[in-house]
C-alpha cells in the first residue's frame, strides 16, 4: 500500500501531464503532509534538499521502471535545456492507497495545481523542513513534522495561558 508509483499515478490526470520538477515538488508535499499530519509519511526514501527544492532520484526512477503505466516526453525549452514531462499511459490502473495519503494527495492537487511555477516554489520553499535544512543536506521529515507538532503545541498552550478567563 502506498507505493510512489501509486502516489504519482493519483497526482497525475490523464488529461495533462506535468513536468518532473513540478512532479518531484507535488510528491514532497503529499510527503510532508503526511508526516505532520498523518504518519507514518508514504515515501521511504531520502530527500535532498537540492538548488530547486527538495528532490530525489527515486522519483524519476520510479517513473522510467514503471513504463506500463508513465511516459516521459522529452523537449527542449526556450533556453535549450531538456525538460521532461510525465503523463500517464492510457491504461487501467487503480492506485492502493490509503484514506490519510489519499486526503494529503487530494489536498496537494487542490492547493498545487493552480499555482504557477514560482508561487508552488514559494509554497515548497516556505514548509517547516526546507526552512530547517542546509542546500545539499538530507531532509529529515519524521524530525522535523516532530519539532513542528511540538512547537505548535506550545504555542497553543501559551496562548491558552494568555487568555482571560
Amino acid at each position: 500500500m502506498n507505493e510512489l508509483k501509486d502516489i504519482i499515478w493519483a497526482l497525475l490526470t490523464q488529461e495533462r501531464g506535468m513536468r518532473l520538477p513540478r512532479l518531484i515538488k507535488e510528491v514532497y508535499l503529499v510527503d510532508w503532509k503526511c508526516a505532520f499530519n498523518y504518519p507514518p509519511r508514504p515515501c521511504n526514501f531520502k530527500w535532498v534538499y537540492g538548488p530547486c527544492g527538495p528532490t530525489s532520484e527515486k522519483i524519476i526512477g520510479c517513473v522510467q521502471q514503471n513504463s506500463d503505466l508513465f511516459r516521459i516526453e522529452e523537449t527542449t525549452n526556450k533556453m535549450g535545456l531538456l525538460v521532461k514531462t510525465i503523463y500517464r499511459q492510457d491504461v487501467e490502473h487503480v492506485p492502493v492507497l490509503s484514506q490519510d495519503v489519499m486526503k494529503a494527495i487530494e489536498l496537494v492537487n487542490n492547493v498545487a495545481t493552480p499555482k504557477t511555477w514560482e508561487a508552488l516554489s514559494l509554497l515548497v520553499s516556505s514548509t517547516y523542513p526546507i526552512m530547517q535544512s542546509s542546500m545539499l543536506s538530507d531532509i529529515d521529515i519524521e524530525r522535523f513534522a516532530k519539532e513542528y507538532q511540538e512547537m505548535l503545541k506550545y504555542r497553543l498552550a501559551a496562548s491558552a495561558e494568555q487568555k482571560p478567563s
